[in-house]
Order: structure tokens, then C-alpha cells, then sequence
């Protein structure tokens, strides 16, 4: 019967653990383009931890105008992002002296990072008004996919219109990782339109993705890490982490309230931060705690024997 007990207690146990699985941020991440533009030996000096960025963003939703969006109302998201520095806590790496294009602005420099997001879709699960008269909304995701692109002929370019809609040059340079949502409670996003300045927006969203694709075809590892084989993580999961900052997001628009197809557009630019962490897999530190446990169980009974 103690036995029972113990192999009951010792199974909930491993669930929770599995259950709350907790994601480790990667603080050693590094670029290397394969080209030694300053004769310094390397690419981009040391290791970092944050992507900064521009973006253009779109999210559509299925209804008239702003006053139909409430709780369960679903949209689909899209985007551009250049990363434009990288930050290792508060300190930005000198990439000028590297080459590397510090947003859509710069012209003269040699290789480009940049993430579209297509097909993100979600569904709002809270919606209030704040004691400031501030909108916050919180959503869910289901679906979409993240690219990053490392390109040694840059030329994204946000078009003259808010949001993604006639950007160009984002997506045609040399594939690094590919990811996917996966959806459930670890994404999820909130946003909140502040009144008093009428057009700003700030974000926070964490979106579990499954990494489906590495390019390990490239002449070097553009995007490492100190810790991880970012080839190994293909079939894994990790955790993206963006936010935007509230008077730092820049323009905001609504757009095609009461017209003929019936949607409302949120379009939107702006500047913001991404980081990357490596989430364990529930289901694996499961089977490696039950073996683990197991295996205990097994040399009790020789011993006992």
C-alpha cells in the first residue's frame, strides 16, 4: 500500500513540475555573418540578449468598426520588423564598426536582419476601460508563423502607409529560423491605447513557438548561442517575448470602419524589443522524471530481495 502511495504522490508530483515548465531566457546569444568587416575578427563583439526594433504592424478583425470588438471577437495579425541594435541588459553592442543596417533608415551598410509575422491569428478574452480611460485588451493566440531573414543585400523599406501593406524587401533574403504558434495559456498579449495622446499603443506579448526550421545550409551560424545548438532546437519550443514601449510606438490608426467588406483595420508603427528563451517540453522532463523514478522503484525491490 506504501508503495501505491508513494508511486501516486511521486507521478502528481512530476505533472506539476512538467506542467509548470519554466522558461530560460538565452542571454548569450551571438551573430555571425561569415564576413569580418572591421578586420576585428568577428562580427558583431560579444554576446546579447535583446533584438531591438522598427515595425509595421496590421491586425484585422471581422466586424463594422471599433465599437463591435469585445470579448471573443477573433483577428488575424501582420508584420515587418527590422532589428535596428542589440542589446546585451541595458547596454547596446557596437555593431556600427560591423556593418550591420541599424533600421530602415540606414543605407550605406552591408547585411540586414529582419522578422515578418503572417497569419497570426487570435481572439480577444478581455476588454476594459481603465481609470485613465485607457483601453487594455487581452488576447489569446492560436496560430501563425515567425521568420527571420538575414539578407547581405539590404533593402526593406516601410512603404509610404501605415502598417505592412506596401512594404517591401523583408522576406528575400537567406532564411534563419522559421517558428510556429503553438497555441494555449503561454500565448497570449496585451495592448492598451492610451487616450491622452490618442494614437499610442504599447504591447506585450508572449508567443510559444515551435521551431520548424533552422538554416544550417548558410556559411555560418548567423544567429548562435554560447549555450545552445540552435540546430538542435528544430522540433522544440521557445518562447518569444515582444514589447513595445507606450510614446515609443509610434503612429496608430483605425481604418476601414463602415466600409462595404464589413472589417476594421488596426495598422500600426512603431519601436519595441524581442527576446528569445528555451522553454523545457513538458512531455519530456515527464518521461525522463517517470524513468528516473521508475528505475528508483526497481532497485528498492532488488534491494528488498
Amino acid at each position: 500500500m506504501k508503495s501505491r502511495v508513494f508511486i501516486f504522490l511521486v507521478c502528481a508530483l512530476l505533472l506539476g513540475w512538467a506542467g509548470s515548465a519554466k522558461a530560460v531566457w538565452i542571454t548569450d546569444l551571438f551573430v555571425d555573418t561569415g564576413v569580418d568587416y572591421d578586420g576585428d575578427g568577428d562580427t558583431v563583439t560579444g554576446y546579447f540578449d535583446t533584438f531591438m526594433f522598427e515595425d509595421n504592424a496590421q491586425s484585422v478583425y471581422p466586424v463594422e468598426n471599433r465599437a463591435g470588438i469585445g470579448i471573443g471577437t477573433t483577428f488575424i495579425d501582420y508584420g515587418n520588423v527590422i532589428v535596428n541594435h542589440l542589446r546585451s541588459g541595458s547596454t547596446y553592442l557596437d555593431t556600427d564598426d560591423e556593418d550591420m543596417r541599424l533600421g530602415a533608415g540606414d543605407s550605406s551598410s552591408s547585411w540586414e536582419m529582419t522578422v515578418t509575422w503572417t497569419g497570426l491569428t487570435g481572439e480577444v478574452v478581455d476588454l476594459y476601460i481603465d481609470t485613465n480611460g485607457n483601453t487594455i485588451a487581452s488576447a489569446r493566440y492560436t496560430a501563425g508563423t515567425f521568420t527571420m531573414y538575414f539578407d547581405t543585400t539590404p533593402d526593406a523599406s516601410f512603404g509610404s502607409d501605415i502598417g505592412p501593406g506596401d512594404d517591401t524587401g523583408f522576406d528575400d533574403g537567406d532564411i534563419v529560423i522559421t517558428g510556429t504558434v503553438i497555441p494555449g495559456p503561454m500565448s497570449t498579449g496585451t495592448a492598451t491605447v492610451y487616450v491622452a495622446t490618442g494614437q499610442t499603443l504599447s504591447r506585450n506579448v508572449n508567443l510559444l513557438l515551435k521551431i520548424t526550421q533552422v538554416d544550417s545550409s548558410l556559411p555560418a551560424p548567423v544567429l548562435g548561442s554560447a549555450t545552445y545548438d540552435l540546430q538542435d532546437l528544430v522540433g522544440k519550443q521557445w518562447l518569444l517575448s515582444i514589447a513595445t514601449e507606450a510614446g515609443a510606438s509610434g503612429n496608430l490608426i483605425w481604418y476601414g470602419e463602415n466600409d462595404n467588406d464589413n472589417l476594421t483595420y488596426l495598422k500600426g508603427s512603431g519601436t519595441g524589443s524581442f527576446q528569445l528563451h528555451a522553454v523545457p517540453e513538458p512531455a519530456t522532463l515527464l518521461l525522463v522524471g517517470t524513468g528516473l523514478v521508475m528505475g528508483g522503484l526497481g532497485a528498492r525491490r532488488r534491494s528488498r530481495k
